[in-house]
Order: C-alpha cells, then structure tokens, then sequence
C-alpha cells in the first residue's frame, strides 16, 4: 500500500442523488481519496426521489436515461484520469458515450453482481463491462463473477466496503439523543437504517420494508429511531443550525436492525451502526462475519431478551470488529493503488 496519488484526476458517477448504499459509499471514498490528495468529481446522472444527496452531489440531466446525461458524462469523462462508476445506470450511460482514446473505467459492480448472476446484463453496461480496466465487487462471495461476465479473471477485484470507525456512542450522549427526540431513556431503542441499496425500487419501497420490520415486532417491548425521516431539503434561517435527526437516531439506539434482502456482505449502514457501539440485528448469512453470539443477535427478541447491559456488551465488541476489518482507510488504501495502477496503463 501506498501509491501516489497526488494530482490524479478521478471521476466518480453514481446514478442518482438518493442516500442509498451505494452513493453514500461513494461519497465516504471522494472524501478519502480527496484526503490522500487526489483531485475527485462525484456526480449523479439524475436527481433522486428524496432530497437525500442533493446539496452535496449535482445532477447531470433530469433523468438517468436522458440525451443530456449521456452527453454531459461525455464532457466530464474528458477532465478525468480514471473514471468511476457505480452501478448499472452510470455503466448504461458510458456505455452509449464512449469516444475514442477515454481514460481507463473502473466499474463497481456492488449488489449488481448478486442480480447479474442469475440474469441478463443490460447490453449497454456489458460494453463498459468488457472494455473496463477493473471490475469492483465488493465480496469474495462474488470473486467467481468473471467468467459470467466474460472477464479475464485479473480484471475483477474484490474491495471490501468500509465505514469511519472510531466514535462509539457514549451513554451520556444516547441519554442527550434520547431527550433531544423524546424517547425514554431507559428503554431499548432499535435503529432502522434506509433499504441496502438503490435499486430503482424508489423511496416508497424502502419505507415499506422498515414498516414491515417494526410491525413484525410489535409485540416487543421496544423504541424505534429511523433514517431518511427528516426533509434535508429543509432549510432554516436564523439561530442555531437544527440538530442533524439521522445521527440523534443512531446516538439514540442500542440496537442496529438490517432492512431489506441480504446479500453475502454487510449494508454499509449496518455497519455504520456497528461502529457506533450498536449491536447488529442481522442474518449472519446477510453480514458476512460481523454478526456471532458475541457481536450481535439474528433475531431482535433475542436481543430484547438479552437486556439492556449485554445488549451493550455486544455492541462494544461488534464496534471492535468493525475497527478491524471494516476500517474506511484501509478501503482507501486499497482503493488508491487501484486506481494508481489503472492510471498508469
């Protein structure tokens, strides 16, 4: 480890500006690879359906399947060394827009392998898929993808997702949270993150999967906090900036509970409440190997049961676990000689 990386024009495009999975960790990587002196765009094809990521990333077209999209990543392509792209949409798009003599393309697979595996690839993203400099999944569950895809099996690296680790909730600040958002200080409270990934199934799907986890658990004895609950797009003039409601329902909880399908890796907001010192509620099948008896629980009656105490216990360890082996700067640094060696071919 420990490429230069000083100068180097990198272009990352995700497909919209919802807080998804995806984006979100696309935007944890700007900031790491900005840090270690790289010169980093992030842009969406297409706003959102939320106000999720909209003051931080900006849109390209009103849509993902636009003409102006597809032109207006061709202008941008031309500024970069390396090219980024996250997910299906932003491969679609290159793969109409390429021109001749394009910088190298690193095209990150994510959840798109699991679905690719057992279905066609969209004929515009297998362009972008056969001519790119790397193929990036982000498990080694997914290592065998190559040949599915049509891939020298050197073309596909595996690139664990990573979180920043090391601010674990205090109790005096889960009691200030709690106070701050009205809940009971001596209860336990569940934190419901947003669905895994941002698939095209929109903002009313991902609602609707956090609905069916706390109504599977009415009969617990339980809090809930959520994400994505306050309008980011809100702004408030005058007086103290209002508190961010996103990190009040993580600094409120004990407990972090997976939405959505699992996937052979952890969601990055599971781990994101992991790292806090929240116990994950996961199947271990869905978390890779953050969730065991000693960091976390498969069922959330288990957890209730457990109390409180060891509930925090668990939490303490699965944040440890986090620090070792989900760490944002080892990412980074896996990430910088990539694109290093990408650069220079």
């Amino acid at each position: 480890m420990g490429s230069d990386i000083t100068q180097l024009r990198v272009l990352q495009i995700i497909g919209t500006t919802d807080a998804d999975e995806v984006n979100c960790s696309a935007l944890d990587l700007h900031q790491g690879l900005s840090q270690r002196g790289a010169q980093v765009r992030t842009l969406a094809l297409a706003p959102g359906r939320a106000a999720g990521l909209g003051t931080a990333v900006p849109s390209m077209a009103p849509t993902t399947r636009s003409l102006s999209a597809h032109t207006q990543f061709r202008r941008e392509q031309r500024w970069a060394d390396v090219v980024v792209l996250f997910g299906a949409a932003p491969a679609a798009a290159a793969g109409i827009t390429s021109i001749r003599n394009a910088v190298p393309t690193v095209m990150v697979l994510g959840d798109d392998a699991a679905r690719w595996r057992d279905a066609p690839v969209p004929s515009r993203a297998i362009r972008v898929v056969s001519s790119a400099a790397a193929v990036v999944v982000d498990t080694d569950a997914d290592a065998d993808m190559g040949p599915r895809l049509g891939l020298d099996p050197a073309v596909l690296r595996v690139l664990p997702i990573g979180v920043t680790v090391g601010t674990v909730v205090s109790p005096a600040r889960r009691r200030a949270a709690r106070d701050a958002l009205g809940l009971d200080p001596g209860g336990i409270v569940a934190h419901l993150p947003a669905a895994r990934t941002g698939t095209g199934a929109g903002t009313s799907a991902a609602t609707a999967d956090g609905d069916a986890v706390i109504a599977a658990a009415s009969g617990l004895d339980v809090q809930w906090t959520r994400s994505g609950v306050a309008d980011g797009a809100v702004v408030h003039f005058g007086g103290a900036d209002a508190p961010d409601h996103d990190e009040l329902a993580l600094a409120a909880a004990d407990l972090v509970v997976q939405v959505g399908e699992p996937n052979a890796t952890p969601p990055r907001s599971l781990l994101v409440g992991a790292a806090a010192g929240l116990a994950p509620v996961a199947p271990r099948s869905g978390s890779g190997d953050l969730v065991d008896d000693t960091t976390g629980w498969e069922s959330l009656a288990d957890a209730v049961d457990a109390g409180a105490e060891e509930i925090h216990r668990r939490g303490a360890a699965a944040a440890v676990r986090v620090a070792e082996r989900y760490d944002l700067h080892a990412s980074v640094d896996r990430w910088i000689d990539l694109l290093a060696s990408v650069a220079q071919r």
